[in-house]
């Protein structure tokens, strides 16, 4: 798998669908944990320039605490963005670029989808930079690896049911007010 690192023209990121193992490969090779973990279902390979240069994989969260984060979610109405995995050769701004395609495939092809999670690992010096880069919201610190969780509404009308019902809305004001 060679990419050669080039700038963005419109349309240079294309996501398709690519197997399990497929993905544990780009994995294996682009991401510091090395491993794709059980709850992952969607695996979405990222083409740049018609290359196959790394993958995103999603799936329901094992969090058990991810029914409060929007309170009268149900089971599948939200996926977790479980890995982003893209080759060192990819150009700046990869993985935001990668993030923003992977939202506009998820609103049109599976509808029932409310809400994205994802987990920036403070333990790998991750602060969550490429989810405020895309405008997710944070939602506070949690336990183990997963410290700094964000989320992005993915239907307008959804983000008047986010605000009322959101523990988001009340940890973001008490984190912004310290």
């Amino acid at each position: 798998m060679q990419v050669e690192s080039t700038k963005f023209v419109k349309s240079s990121i294309i996501l398709r669908s690519i197997s399990r193992k497929n993905a544990v490969k780009l994995v294996e090779l682009y991401h510091y944990s090395h491993a794709i973990p059980a709850n992952c279902s969607l695996f979405l390979g990222v083409y740049f320039n018609g290359i196959l240069s790394g993958c995103i994989c999603s799936g329901e969260s094992v969090g058990r605490r991810m029914k409060e984060i929007v309170s009268g979610t149900k089971r599948g109405e939200y996926l977790e963005l479980v890995r982003l995995a893209l080759s060192p050769k990819m150009p700046k701004n990869s993985e935001s670029r990668t993030i923003a395609v992977a939202i506009k495939l998820i609103r049109k092809r599976y509808t029932y989808v409310k809400w994205l999670v994802s987990f920036a690992d403070e333990n790998e010096n991750h602060l969550g930079i490429i989810y405020q880069a895309t405008n997710w919201l944070y939602t506070g610190k949690g336990g183990g690896t997963y410290l700094f969780t964000t989320i992005f509404p993915l239907f307008l009308p959804f983000l008047e049911r986010l605000g009322q019902n959101c523990t988001a809305t009340s940890r973001l004001e008490t984190n912004l007010s310290q």
